[in-house]
């Protein structure tokens, strides 16, 4: 599991997935051995696991660990199995675009969450409501978005960190202006999708560049990231509807420094250079995707049609 950190921090998912697929098989067998509980079973690796399969398209096999999971769930009150739970649905939801999908109607219970966990999980439920063109629903998830944190602000207590490699919750006394940060990007980043749905590409640019000045200040955190899809990724889209393909390339730069061969970000840069002609770059580029692409689901490479 540990040398897939440095693979994710140069975008080698090959090598990063195969890491994390042999870190879950050790895992199974000693907990298999021992008779270790559901919730004290080692989900970490399996949630990074996903996580690459994702990056490769492989959107079947991460939906059937993400459904395994789900099953686990039934069977125990863990709160570490309900944390990995809701960052895997909302890694492939993001990831793949099945917003259609059954699991989107999971319901996940956030106590015992802290402040950027429980508004990931309303990001998710207004992004779904956002397929749905139900507006309404969305301004309610950011209006519970912002009182969250608002509450969690004026708390000021220790907060649970499921995000270690740990079989219990790290008690973090430190760090919650970090995970109050988080928590607002992704408000900000739901206002800024909500806007680009509705045709408001102006207001949409304004609130992203909300979310892209938080998301600067935020500490570079290693693995799957709460925030589950950067802002500047977000900001390139809003450009490519804007018809400004040089400053969506731009923002899509700026999100792989920290997320360095990210598959969307690539597909979003590949389809900039192609608007502005520039077709031996965008060849590179794409180039590049097909490398994490190798074994990817049609779903994915339609997109590249």
């Amino acid at each position: 599991y540990a040398p897939s950190r440095i693979y994710m921090a140069s975008g080698a998912w090959l090598q990063y997935v195969a890491c994390n697929e042999a870190a879950q098989k050790a895992a199974g067998a000693w907990a298999k051995k021992n008779r270790i509980p559901l919730g004290d079973r080692e989900y970490h690796s399996l949630w990074w696991l996903q996580y690459g399969y994702l990056q490769q398209a492989r959107y079947a096999e991460a939906l059937k660990l993400l459904m395994n999971l789900d099953l686990d769930s039934h069977y125990s009150e863990s709160v570490r199995i309900r944390f990995h739970l809701a960052m895997m649905r909302g890694h492939y939801l993001v990831e793949s675009g099945n917003w259609q999908n059954d699991i989107a109607r999971l319901s996940i219970q956030t106590h015992g969450f802290n402040v950027s966990m429980k508004n990931m999980c309303f990001f998710i439920d207004g992004m779904i409501a956002l397929e749905k063109n139900d507006f309404q629903r969305v301004d309610w998830y950011l209006n519970q978005m912002t009182d969250q944190r608002m509450v969690e602000e004026n708390k000021k207590e220790v907060f649970n960190d499921f995000r270690t490699y740990s079989a219990h919750a790290v008690q973090r006394t430190k760090g919650l202006e970090q995970e109050l940060m988080k928590a607002e990007i992704l408000e900000w980043e739901l206002r800024a999708i909500r806007a680009l749905k509705a045709g408001n590409l102006t207001e949409a640019e304004r609130f992203i560049v909300k979310a892209v000045e938080l998301e600067d200040q935020t500490d570079y955190d290693p693995g799957p990231p709460v925030v589950l899809k950067p802002a500047h990724e977000i900001y390139g889209e809003i450009l490519l509807a804007m018809n400004n393909s040089n400053k969506a390339i731009e923002q899509y730069d700026l999100a792989m420094k920290r997320a360095p061969g990210r598959s969307l970000c690539l597909l979003g840069k590949w389809k900039a250079l192609r608007n502005l002609g520039q077709n031996q770059k965008a060849a590179q580029i794409k180039a590049m995707l097909m490398e994490n692409w190798k074994n990817a689901d049609k779903q994915a490479l339609m997109q590249l049609q």
